[in-house]
């Protein structure tokens, strides 16, 4: 069926063809101020609770693009105009460049360094009487992040845009800082907490807020913090658990953000999976080290399919269930992708072992397997647990060298 008039003639006028439909939303939520969906295809937006003659509706498509907006019978063509205003002043005007600052941590010994990127983001150390940790090496010592971002009027759509850049820049600089690099958490957490346990009998615990808070807010500005007096941060292996960047880290970025459209996000995902590998491995070993194979897996483009398409996996004699062809090895895909990018450490490896990297991943999935050390107590007893430790380090290491070499094998662009 065909769109109406009025259908296409809303899909203009609230410029759909030049902005994102995540940001069109956000805008027509702060207008409207009321919310609901998606359901059965559609959201609607809409003024009083149960006024829903005043909104507009979105129908999508089955990929959850836009295919259609439809307005109320009570919204008039000055409210129309309004909205229409609205998302020219907060998503096509006045899209200036800001510079965005979050705290984040790394591991090792306290940040000291910086590392400026162009003229796209940098790393410093906290301000002069930032809280740190003292008397202690070894934790999540908080480091600055500052990175530009394409501002907006609208808060919610402000907020959007620098978290989103925030999330990337940080899984690229836990990749890049050799897995020491993470960020502060999504959401806001409470736990319990021990108080006084200086003196055993008058230690208790309080159920409070985590987070790391800096008293003094951070001006909103389009500049970067100066770095006078710190010194640039080191390149290569850290020699006494200071922060470092892997070897050409500069060089990297310059291909990094030169990658194509088909590239860049498999990157970015792959980059994800591993980041979340590292956040989740105190919880369960089994659930990260899935993570570290699904990293692997976003980047394997050249896969062989059913001619159908559809998804292959590694037992021969199992046929499509669409097509009736035989399946493809998708494990072998995945040892060769290894095989390519990562053969100094994969080399390393028995055979056994190779054929066990793949093969575990999916006995987890299918819920078949956990790690024992998920389950049993003593995790740092006995060899079932301690090999499982340490085949789970070797193939981390593994991944982060497969994902430096598939990028130092793509071409640079100039930016």
């Amino acid at each position: 069926m065909g769109e109406t008039g009025n259908n296409m003639e809303l899909k203009e006028k609230f410029y759909l063809n030049k902005i994102k439909q995540d940001e069109l939303e956000m805008v027509l939520l702060s207008y409207f101020g009321r919310g609901s969906g998606p359901y059965e295809g559609k959201s609607l937006y809409h003024k009083e609770e149960t006024d829903y003659d005043f909104s507009v509706t979105i129908f999508y498509d089955p990929k959850g693009k836009i295919r259609s907006i439809e307005n109320g019978s009570k919204l008039s063509e000055k409210d129309i105009n309004e909205i229409q205003q609205r998302i020219q002043d907060e998503l096509i005007d006045a899209q200036d460049v800001m510079v965005g600052r979050d705290i984040c941590f790394v591991t090792g010994s306290k940040a000291e360094e910086y590392f400026t990127y162009k003229d796209l983001f940098q790393i410093l150390p906290m301000p002069s009487g930032a809280p740190q940790i003292e008397n202690q090496m070894w934790g999540h010592h908080p480091i600055l992040l500052e990175y530009k971002y394409i501002s907006s009027k609208n808060a919610q759509v402000n907020a959007f845009r620098k978290n989103k850049k925030s999330r990337e820049l940080i899984t690229l600089l836990h990749l890049l800082s050799q897995r020491r690099f993470y960020g502060p958490s999504r959401f806001g957490q409470f736990d319990w907490v021990v108080i006084n346990n200086e003196d055993i009998e008058m230690t208790t615990s309080e159920f409070k807020q985590m987070g790391y808070f800096y008293g003094k807010k951070f001006q909103a500005d389009n500049s970067f913090s100066s770095t006078k007096h710190i010194r640039d941060l080191e390149f290569g292996k850290s020699k006494s658990n200071e922060l470092t960047l892997v070897e050409d880290a500069s060089k990297l970025l310059d291909i990094i953000f030169t990658l194509d459209t088909d590239d860049y996000p498999k990157f970015i995902t792959s980059c994800y999976w591993l980041y979340t590998a590292s956040e989740v491995w105190k919880t369960s070993h089994s659930v990260s080290y899935v993570c570290l194979v699904t990293s692997i897996e976003c980047l394997m483009n050249d896969v062989e399919k059913c001619k159908c398409g559809s998804a292959l996996t590694d037992k021969s004699i199992e046929k499509c269930d669409i097509c009736g062809e035989p399946k493809y090895r998708l494990g072998k895909s995945f040892k060769d992708f290894l095989e390519k990018y990562s053969n100094e450490e994969y080399s390393k490896l028995s055979k056994e072992e190779k054929s066990y990297i793949y093969d575990i991943r999916s006995t987890m999935l299918h819920g078949e397997k956990v790690f024992a050390r998920d389950f049993e107590p003593m995790g740092f007893l006995g060899y079932q647990k301690s090999y499982e430790d340490a085949f789970h380090r070797a193939i981390s290491n593994l991944v982060f060298r497969a994902l430096i070499n598939w990028l130092s094998s793509k071409p640079k662009s100039v930016l």
